[in-house]
């Protein structure tokens, strides 16, 4: 069922002006196309689902089988005394709703547990599935179904102020962590292009050198550098900055001068250096390291052309991955950094074609259509190479059917157990422990919980200190 807010709408680069710097463009396309499912309309999992609308999440589906209950007055903020008595679905769609006109929102007035039990294929449509406290049976049912269904989930445990959140994932792609990312210059591998754009700095005057880019300022200086070193480029911090000091020595001292010492690293790094850790294990991965198939994504098909095109370039001593093709922010002319903007746009543009020609011949391999990967994915992925992860996590269900979990009680191990043994509680008696007016009567039963779970999660000896039951309850 659909429910409305009421809230007018506002002027959309307005209102996201502040997370569109945060995350970019494509984080928040992908955020605005998201569909998210909310099982169970509880205080803990409305407050996740209005930081998710607030921003502009697509859609959102909530599912909870519940009434508002005089309970919920106290601690959820999108329920109201007039709404007694309905479907707590209903109510808390309609008013989470309220708090953005660009987000649509339907409910569902079913008990989570039954729908995971009689229709899991209900899951399959979602790009994200939020629970709160779902019985453990039908937890693991459900993770596992959207583990296979590679659809994340994230469950929330919550009793009191006590919580527990779990994130599962069988395979999250990091494309841009936006962590800053040094220059791309490849100063000490120049192509001919570039190094054709150099001049012959002992003919120009000082009011030429200094309209000139760092950039050709500092490969000039290389070549002199190679002529007196047997051809070798910088092979240390400590040579590049000689280097730098030869530039000082020679060269007036204008602002283009100083920033090459920014460039330093450039100066020196080897081709074998330049692979990030993070990118290596992709390369290393099962997934492309034994064989693609048909159902093999995208991604793993461009990070598999990817490293053949890497292997390519090593084996002739050069930079492995394709240039960006961007330039930072330079002390020079207008015409000059226009010119030398052009010469690395082009040789970005042929490094993403030989790529492209690489992702289309393992598609054709695959059976499919050379261009089925369009060449703006192609190009996402190659700019951001050095940002690349893959996060998977271990899957719920594995979690609960482990024994034992771990071999000895940290403190966090017994926070951890408590909340197992809350589950076990919940599951016989349909409520928290310390739910019923004689909560002191709550606490015999819940230790004997509490010795369980600790007994069945580590092989040391259970040693749950009672003042934790305690505050449990």
């Amino acid at each position: 069922k659909e429910c409305r807010g009421r809230m007018a709408a506002v002027a959309h680069g307005d209102k996201y002006d502040r997370q569109l710097r945060l995350w970019g463009e494509r984080g928040q396309r992908l955020l605005e196309n998201a569909k998210v499912v909310l099982l169970g309309a509880s205080a803990v999992g409305t407050e996740t689902l209005k930081n998710l609308i607030l921003p502009a999440v697509g859609s959102f589906t909530i599912v909870d089988g519940d009434v508002v209950k005089q309970d919920d007055l106290g601690k959820n903020f999108f329920v109201t005394i007039d709404d007694l008595g309905r479907g707590r679905a209903e109510t808390t769609c309609q008013l989470l709703l309220e708090l953005n006109p660009d987000v649509s929102g339907t409910f569902v007035p079913t008990d989570p547990v039954e729908l995971i039990n009689n229709n899991l294929e209900f899951f399959d449509g979602y790009t994200v599935v939020i629970g709160t406290n779902i019985k453990e049976n039908a937890l693991m049912t459900l993770s596992k179904h959207l583990h296979e269904k590679n659809i994340p989930l994230l469950h929330i445990h919550s009793n009191g102020l006590l919580a527990l959140v779990r994130f599962q994932t069988s395979e999250h792609i990091v494309v841009d962590s936006k962590q800053p990312q040094a220059p791309d210059l490849r100063l000490n591998d120049p192509w001919p292009e570039l190094l054709a754009a150099v001049p012959d700095l002992a003919s120009l005057s000082d009011h030429d050198i200094a309209q000139l880019p760092s950039v050709i300022i500092a490969l000039s200086a290389l070549s002199t550098w190679r002529s007196e070193h047997e051809g070798k480029n910088p092979e240390t911090y400590g040579e590049a900055q000689k280097l730098i000091t030869q530039i000082a020595e020679r060269i007036p001292q204008y602002e283009n001068i100083g920033e090459v010492r920014k460039f330093n690293r450039s100066l020196y790094i080897k081709p074998t250096d330049s692979i990030s850790p993070e990118l290596q294990e992709l390369f290393d991965d099962p997934t492309i390291s034994l064989s693609l198939s048909p159902s093999t994504s995208s991604f793993w098909i461009v990070i598999s052309a990817l490293k053949d095109f890497s292997s390519r370039r090593l084996a002739q001593d050069h930079f492995p991955l394709p240039l960006r093709g961007d330039l930072p922010d330079l002390n020079c002319s207008t015409v000059n950094y226009l010119s030398l903007q052009k010469i690395y746009q082009e040789k970005a543009h042929e490094d993403l074609e030989e790529l492209r020609q690489i992702v289309a011949d393992k598609l054709v391999a695959l059976g499919k259509l050379p261009d089925s990967i369009p060449s703006s994915e192609i190009q996402l992925y190659t700019r951001n190479a050095s940002s690349l992860r893959v996060i998977r996590t271990r899957p719920i269900f594995e979690e609960l059917s482990s024994k034992p979990l771990f071999s000895s009680f940290e403190a966090w191990s017994k926070w951890y157990t408590l909340i197992r043994a809350t589950e076990k509680f919940r599951e016989e008696y349909s409520r928290f422990p310390g739910e019923n007016e004689d909560y002191e009567a709550d606490i015999p039963i819940f230790q004997r919980f509490a010795r369980q779970s600790a007994a069945s999660l580590s092989d040391s000896d259970p040693d749950i200190p009672s003042d934790l039951v305690t505050e449990i309850i």
